[in-house]
C-alpha cells in the first residue's frame, strides 16, 4: 500500500493555478495510480472546460449588457436635450405671456381714462 499526498499544478488559459487535496491518496498497485490520476485529469478537463464555457457565456452577457447600457445612456441624453428644449420654449411663452400680460393691464387703464 502507497500512500500519496496529493499537489496538482494546472494550467488553465495559459496560467498555473495550485490545487491541493488534503489527506492523500492510498494506492495498492501502480496500476491503480495510473487509473486514478487518469480518473482526476478527466474530471479536471471536464471542471475546466465547463469553467471555460461559463466564461465565455459571461463575457457575451456583458457584451450584451455594455450595448444596453450604451443604448440607455443615448436614451436618457436625448430625453434630456427634449427635457431642455421644452424647458427653453416654456420660459420663451411665460416671458410673451408676462408681456401680453402687462399690455392688458395698459389697455385696460387706457379704457377707463376713455369711460
Amino acid at each position: 500500500m502507497i500512500s500519496l499526498p496529493c499537489n496538482f499544478n494546472l494550467l488553465m488559459n495559459n496560467e498555473p493555478y495550485k490545487l491541493t487535496l488534503t489527506g492523500g491518496i492510498t494506492l495498492h498497485s501502480l496500476d491503480q495510480l495510473t487509473l486514478i490520476i487518469d480518473s482526476h485529469t478527466l474530471n479536471l478537463n471536464g471542471l475546466l472546460q465547463e469553467i471555460e464555457k461559463k466564461i465565455e457565456e459571461l463575457k457575451v452577457v456583458c457584451s450584451e449588457l455594455r450595448k444596453e447600457i450604451g443604448q440607455r445612456q443615448m436614451e436618457s441624453k436625448t430625453l434630456k436635450e427634449e427635457m431642455d428644449k421644452r424647458n427653453r420654449q416654456i420660459q420663451k411663452e411665460k416671458k410673451e405671456l408676462d408681456g401680453s400680460a402687462e399690455e392688458v393691464e395698459k389697455l385696460k387703464v387706457v379704457c377707463r381714462t376713455f369711460k
